[in-house]
C-alpha cells in the first residue's frame, strides 16, 4: 500500500499528502531537520539534533522543539502523524510515510518493471542541485553529513539517467531518441570524467546526430579528461569501436592522433605509459576509510578526503587530480603504482577516520605512487568540533611534506 505522506527531497523541498503539496516552513534549521530525519531512518538524539543544528542557540532545546511543532503544522488535520517524539528521541512515522529518494531506490531495483512515465516523472524533479536550500552553516559535522548526501542523491540520479536512456531507445520513436539524447548530455553533466556516461552520449550523437557532431563531442571529453590528468585510450578505443562502419575524417585537434585512430585496436599505444608527470608536485587523495563503530562514521571518512581534497586543490604549488576521478580507485583493490599511472600523479594520500560521541581520530599517510612507499603518516585526535581545524592542520602538513 502507498504512504499517505511523501516527504520531497528531490529538487525544491516539500511534503505531500494525499497528492497535494503541503509547503515547509522557510527556516532552513527545520528544512535540515526533516531532512536529516528522513535521511537517516533511525531515532535520533535530542542532544545530538541540538548539537548537529542548533550549536550555538542560546537555548537549543527550544529551537528543536519550535521546529517540531512547524513541521507538525505542515500536514492538514486527519492526516498520519508526521513524526514520532518523545522526551529522549525523535524519528520518522515511517508507518505512513515515504520519500522519493526511497521511491525512486526502489524503482532502480527492478527497472525493467517500473513504468516509464513513473521514472520520467522522478527524474523531472532533479531540476537543481540536491537539497540546495539546507546550508545552515551550522556544525561542521552537518556539513560533512550533507555534502556526503548530496553524493549519494546524485550517484542516484545517474543510474536513473542510464536506465531512461536505455528504457527510451528501446521505443525506437524520434521523441524518445530526443529525450534520450537529452538524457545523456545531463549524464555527462554530472559526471564528465565517467566513460560509460561519455560513450552513451558518442553512442547516441552517432546514430542521431552524425559524425560531425560526434566528433566535436569527442574532442571535448578529451580536453576534459586531459585538465584532470587522466588518459583518454579507454575512451578512443570505444570510439574506433562505434565508429567502424563509417571510419570519420579527423577533426581539428585529432590530425596528430589520425594513425592512432586509424591503426588495429590491439596496437594502440596506452597514453598513461608516455605521459609525462605534471610540472608542479601531483597528488590524488584517495577515498578514506572509516574503521569505527559510529552510525555517521563512513559518511565522515567520505567528508574528510572532500574537504581535503578541495583544500589541497586551493594552493596552486600543487597539481590535485580531480575527487571524482580519485574516487574510483582504492588501495584495498589497487596497488600504489597502478593507481598513480591511472591517475597521473606522482603521490597518492588515503587514511582512515574513527569517531566517537565527541571526538574524532584522522590517520593520513602520504605515498609516492610509483615505488608504494609511505613518504610520510600522521594522526590527529581532536574533538569533533574542531573538525575544520584539524582539515585545515592536514592540508598544511601535507603540502609541506
Amino acid at each position: 500500500m502507498a504512504a499517505e505522506i511523501e516527504i520531497q527531497l528531490l529538487g525544491a523541498m516539500a511534503v505531500r499528502a494525499n497528492g497535494e503539496t503541503r509547503e515547509l516552513p522557510k527556516s532552513r534549521k527545520t528544512r535540515a531537520l526533516l531532512a536529516l530525519l528522513a535521511l537517516e531512518p533511525k531515532h535520533h538524539s535530542r542532544a545530538a539534533l541540538c548539537e548537529w543544528i542548533w550549536p550555538e542557540t542560546a537555548d537549543p532545546r527550544a529551537g528543536l522543539r519550535w521546529s517540531l511543532t512547524k513541521l507538525r503544522d505542515v500536514l492538514p488535520e486527519g492526516s498520519v502523524d508526521l513524526l514520532e517524539a518523545n522526551r529522549e528521541s525523535v524519528s520518522i512515522n515511517w508507518r505512513g510515510v515515504q520519500t522519493d529518494i526511497a521511491t525512486v531506490t526502489a524503482l532502480l531495483e527492478a527497472p525493467d518493471q517500473a513504468d516509464l512515465e513513473t521514472l520520467i516523472e522522478y527524474e523531472d524533479r532533479f531540476e537543481r542541485g540536491p537539497l540546495a536550500e539546507l546550508d545552515t552553516g551550522a556544525t561542521s559535522e552537518f556539513e560533512i553529513w550533507l555534502e556526503a548526501q548530496r553524493e549519494a542523491i546524485n550517484r542516484l540520479h545517474q543510474q536513473l539517467l542510464a536506465v531512461l536512456i536505455g528504457r527510451l531507445a528501446e521505443t525506437g520513436s524520434s521523441e524518445a531518441d530526443a529525450m534520450a539524447l537529452d538524457y545523456a548530455r545531463e549524464q555527462v553533466t554530472l559526471d564528465p570524467l565517467d566513460n560509460s556516461a561519455n560513450v552513451q552520449l558518442l553512442r547516441l550523437l552517432l546514430r542521431l546526430q552524425g559524425q560531425q557532431e560526434a566528433q566535436a563531442t569527442l574532442e571535448r571529453m578529451r580536453e576534459r579528461l586531459s585538465d584532470a590528468g587522466l588518459p583518454d585510450a579507454e575512451l578512443l578505443n570505444a570510439w574506433r569501436s562505434l565508429s567502424s562502419s563509417a571510419p570519420p575524417a579527423a577533426p581539428i585537434g585529432l590530425i596528430e592522433q589520425r594513425a592512432e585512430l586509424e591503426s588495429p585496436p590491439a596496437t594502440l599505444v596506452d597514453p598513461v605509459t608516455h605521459r609525462p608527470l605534471p610540472s608542479r608536485p601531483s597528488v590524488a587523495v584517495l577515498p578514506f576509510e572509516d574503521i569505527g563503530q559510529h552510525s555517521s562514521g563512513g559518511v565522515l571518512a567520505q567528508g574528510i578526503a572532500v574537504d581535503l581534497s578541495a583544500r589541497l586543490s586551493q594552493l596552486k604549488t600543487l597539481f590535485v587530480i580531480a575527487r571524482a576521478s580519485a574516487a574510483r580507485f582504492s588501495l584495498a583493490e589497487h596497488d600504489a603504482s597502478t593507481i598513480g599511472r591511472n591517475l597521473g600523479v606522482r603521490y597518492l594520500v588515503h587514511g582512515t577516520t574513527q569517531r566517537t560521541e565527541d571526538r574524532i581520530r584522522v590517520t593520513v599517510n602520504l605515498i609516492e605512487a610509483d615505488q608504494g612507499v609511505e613518504l610520510w603518516s600522521v594522526r590527529a585526535d581532536r574533538p569533533i568540533g574542531d573538525l575544520f581545524e584539524v582539515q585545515d592542520d592536514l592540508a598544511n602538513q601535507i603540502v609541506s611534506a
